[in-house]
Parts: structure tokens; C-alpha cells; sequence
């Protein structure tokens, strides 16, 4: 199960390079409709409620048209869509053959769903989509089917997940940058703060891939010797508080600007009044927080002048410090 609302929600953004209006954009997509019948996949509502999604013999609850969302404080105009498809298991099948149960194409298919938000891209042309699944065959198929929709009004639509978008942040020095603001100065402004930093992958020049886990500080042997010898870094497990909602936000961030949210480290005050918290995260995320802190890096000239070699040198000077020391 893929979608924004429940499960293990992962984000993968691209750019939808068109010129039709979102309104044209939900239009061609509500043309476009799942049949149960047929098996034949298609475009919805994004309804959290809908509780058959990773079912056998499940249909779509609720076959309303997709919707628009109006631009607010925090968020730009955003449609909701949701892909319904099905997936068939031949085990399934075989094993209800096996019973006598003569099973339809329908009760031996699960179906799945994955969801897509799609904004206008800041600052840049085309269209940022927040698709809710890493798996690069789902995306695939969800992403032909958009794509076909809307070159009915626009033929040079091309919806690439090769397209860098907005949330690209650079990969390894936006990784390194961000440990060093947690150990010396979390609080990147007064509405968001590096909590905790919980993972982290790094690769040495031979690609032996080290993987960090729990808390990552200014002290780990491992930790250390991948900054001071320059190993590739991410992706990278963290915390942000934000405290005037209050919330808590945990996730695992790509170079690219893929996530997974955490549900189970992921909170928002009950004065928030979020109706689904993953939902919200999700939209903080890409259209607040992660930006936030691309922009933070970008315009940290301190870091590029001098606190990112003083951080390699500190490094090697604790490793030292380290293995020089006497063995009692």
C-alpha cells in the first residue's frame, strides 16, 4: 500500500513539465476512471477513508472526481489524485483453484493506489508532484497513465521522474551540513529546529557502504572518519520540531528529495487540529520545512568558507586523539 493518508507513507517528487491549468489537469484525470470489471486502472479522489486499499477483491470507495485545494498561508493551490490499479497474485489463484473456488480476475487481484499532490513549482516552470510511493514500477505505471490524461489537452507533456525538482537538495554536503547544524546550533529559526539526527548512510571511495544508526553526534569513531575522509553521505534519518503547532516530524531524506515519514515518530499537537496527521506532514514537508532548510544551506556562506573544513579537521584531530591515546 503507497498512498499519502495511511501505511508507510514514502514520497518521491518530479517535475511535470505542461502547460494546462491544474483545473485542465483534474479534468483530463477524472476522465480517466478505475474499473472493477475491466480491472483497468484509473483516477479518483484522494479519500484517507478508504480502508480497501492492499485488499483482495477490494474497489475503490469513493470514485469522485479529483480535487483542488486553494492556495493558503503555508500551502500553494494543490490537486489531489488518486491512482487506483490492481495487482494480480497467481498464488492466490492457483491456491483457490486448488479449493474449488473458481475464483473471478477480481477476488485473485489486490488492489493498491498511489497518491499524487501536484503544486506548481516555486520559482520554476512545470508542475512539483508528490507521488506516494518509492517503488520505481508503481510510480512508472502511475505516471504514464497521468501523462497520456493530460496530453489530451497539452501533446508535449512529459511527467519524468528523471526531472530534478525543487526539493533536489545535492546530497552529500546538504547531509554533512545539516549533522554539523544539530551538533552546534540546532535551532535553524524560531519555527523549526534540528531535534535529532538517528541515521545516516555513508560510502567510501571503494562504495563500501557504513550504515549508522541511532543517535549521530561529533563522536562516533565511524562518524568521524566518514567526514574526515570525505565519504559520499546520505540518505540521512532525522528529527524537526516545530514548535509553535507543536509538532514532531520524523523521516528519512534522499538526495533527490525523496522521504519516508515515520508515522510512529511523527506528531502534531491536538490544538493543531490535523485531521490526518500524514497528510500534513507530508505538505509541511515539501512545501515548508525541507525547503526551509535547502535555504538555510544555500545562503550559509560561513559553512562554505570555513566551518566545513574546521568541521573535517576537528574530525581527524578526535581520531587521532583517539587511537593515540595509550591502550590501558
Amino acid at each position: 500500500m503507497s498512498t499519502v493518508s495511511s501505511g508507510r507513507v514514502g514520497i518521491t517528487p518530479l517535475r511535470a513539465l505542461t502547460i494546462a491549468p491544474l483545473s485542465d489537469i483534474r479534468d483530463q484525470l477524472a476522465r480517466v476512471l478505475p474499473d472493477s470489471t475491466s480491472l483497468k486502472p484509473g483516477w479518483a479522489v484522494l479519500d484517507p477513508a478508504d480502508v480497501g486499499i492492499g485488499s483482495f477483491g477490494a474497489v475503490p470507495a469513493n470514485l469522485a472526481a479529483p480535487t483542488i485545494q486553494p492556495a493558503t498561508s503555508d500551502f500553494p493551490e494543490r490537486l489531489f489524485a488518486r491512482f487506483y490499479h490492481w495487482v494480480h497474485d497467481a498464488a492466490r489463484e492457483a491456491l483457490l483453484n486448488e479449493a474449488g473456488a473458481s475464483p473471478s480476475a477480481l477476488e485473485t487481484s489486490r488492489l493498491e493506489a498511489v497518491d499524487f499532490i501536484i503544486s506548481k513549482e516555486p520559482n520554476a516552470e512545470g508542475y512539483l508532484v508528490l507521488a506516494s510511493t518509492r517503488n520505481e514500477d508503481e510510480l512508472r505505471l502511475a505516471l504514464a497513465s497521468a501523462e497520456a490524461a493530460v496530453r489530451n489537452v497539452d501533446s508535449s507533456a512529459e511527467w519524468s521522474p528523471t526531472t530534478r525538482s525543487s526539493l533536489h537538495n545535492g546530497g552529500s554536503d546538504f547531509f554533512l551540513w545539516l549533522v554539523e547544524r544539530k551538533i552546534e546550533n540546532p535551532v535553524v529559526d524560531r519555527n523549526l529546529t534540528v531535534a535529532a539526527i538517528n541515521g545516516l548512510e555513508s560510502r567510501d571511495n571503494r562504495f563500501r557502504q557504513n550504515v549508522l544508526k541511532d543517535e549521530i553526534d561529533g563522536d562516533r569513531p565511524n562518524f568521524l572518519t566518514a567526514v574526515a575522509d570525505a565519504h559520499e553521505l546520505g540518505p540521512i534519518r532525522f528529527v524537526l520540531r516545530i514548535p509553535p503547532i507543536p509538532a514532531r516530524i520524523t523521516l528519512v531524506l534522499w538526495a533527490d528529495g525523496s522521504f519516508v515519514l515515520i508515522t510512529s515518530g511523527t506528531h502534531y499537537s491536538i490544538k493543531a487540529n490535523v485531521a490526518n496527521e500524514s497528510v500534513r506532514a507530508v505538505q509541511d514537508l515539501a512545501y515548508l520545512f525541507i525547503p526551509r532548510l535547502q535555504t538555510f544551506y544555500v545562503s550559509d556562506t560561513d559553512w562554505t568558507s570555513s566551518r566545513r573544513q574546521r568541521f573535517r579537521v576537528s574530525a581527524r584531530s578526535k581520531l587521532e586523539e583517539r587511537y593515540s591515546a595509550p591502550v590501558p
